[in-house]
């Protein structure tokens, strides 16, 4: 966050050299989104390197100024190779230390981890953080804490008898800040219409796939065909443009050869949706998901 931007711009542009995309967040996703967005867009203009902002989509109270930012995206130069990540969902995927206080996201991983340890640290950031609604923030991802997958923080500070706050300390401190967390604090309204825009990709929302079924009300396995269903049903664009949101224009977009088509010679990625749901899913012609449950078939391939 404290990166200047002319050490990012020549980053970007050696990144540029090797005919890679840049994929950021906003540097700022509340007070100041419009400073971010017109960052991005003067990066991407001034490097002509593929640029993607990830996860725009507004929380709940910021939604004025993400509108600001949209307008600000959607009347940029046509040229301008700039393109952002969104979803139909009300959940916002985030690495948990960045529920920590501004205050407290300063320097490394390991420094943030031992600043929680400090008993009066531990005690200011509960306190601080007394409101938050842990039945809307759950544990998606944790390589430290894999047995919380699932779990809200409400789940966990019940657990302890304690609030919520204290709960999302003993979270941070469980999962050593090495986790994932689903929040319940998008206006999925706003989510929703900024798909209709050309520079609109769609994101699954989740981190990588680990679970041994795609039923059960898995939210990942939900997200491209709610984007499809809603597409299609509030007019925004042909099903065929909706579907190429999804194959042949990140596939392009990324210099994936080969791959986001059925044509001859591509390699077979296909995926089969009935009823709204996905059900069967090939990689490389191997066929990985039959009927809902994930076989035990590693097929995937580096894809550069």
């Amino acid at each position: 966050r404290g990166v200047p931007y002319s050490e990012v711009k020549t980053l970007v542009k050696i990144l540029g050299k090797t005919g890679g995309v840049y994929a950021t967040h906003l540097r700022n996703e509340e007070n100041h989104v419009v400073a971010a967005v017109e960052e991005a867009i003067t990066l991407a203009r001034e490097t002509s390197v593929p640029t993607i902002v990830s996860h725009y989509k507004p929380a709940r109270g910021y939604e004025d100024a993400y509108s600001e930012g949209f307008k600000l995206i959607e009347e940029s130069h046509k040229d301008t190779p700039l393109w952002f990540t969104s979803s139909p969902s009300g959940e916002n995927l985030t690495p948990i230390y960045m529920l920590l206080p501004a205050w407290a996201r300063a320097g490394r991983l390991e420094d943030m981890q031992n600043l929680i340890t400090r008993p009066e640290i531990r005690a200011r950031f509960a306190s601080e953080s007394k409101n938050i609604k842990g039945k809307d923030i759950r544990i998606a991802q944790s390589s430290h804490a894999p047995y919380l997958v699932g779990k809200t923080i409400a789940d966990i500070a019940r657990s302890m008898d304690v609030g919520d706050g204290a709960g999302l300390v003993r979270a941070m401190e469980t999962t050593a800040l090495r986790a994932v967390v689903l929040q319940k604090n998008i206006n999925v309204d706003f989510a929703i219409q900024s798909l209709r825009s050309r520079r609109a990709l769609i994101g699954s929302n989740m981190p990588s796939l680990r679970e041994t079924s795609l039923r059960d009300g898995n939210d990942r396995a939900s997200i491209f065909p709610e984007y499809l269903r809603l597409t299609e049903y509030l007019g925004y664009m042909p099903l065929r443009e909706a579907v190429e949101r999804i194959t042949s224009t990140p596939a392009r977009l990324f210099g994936l050869r080969g791959r986001g088509a059925l044509r001859e010679g591509y390699k077979a990625d296909l995926v089969i949706m009935k009823n709204g749901k996905i059900c069967d899913v090939f990689v490389n012609g191997f066929h990985v998901v039959e009927d809902g449950p994930v076989r035990n078939i590693y097929a995937g391939a580096v894809l550069r």
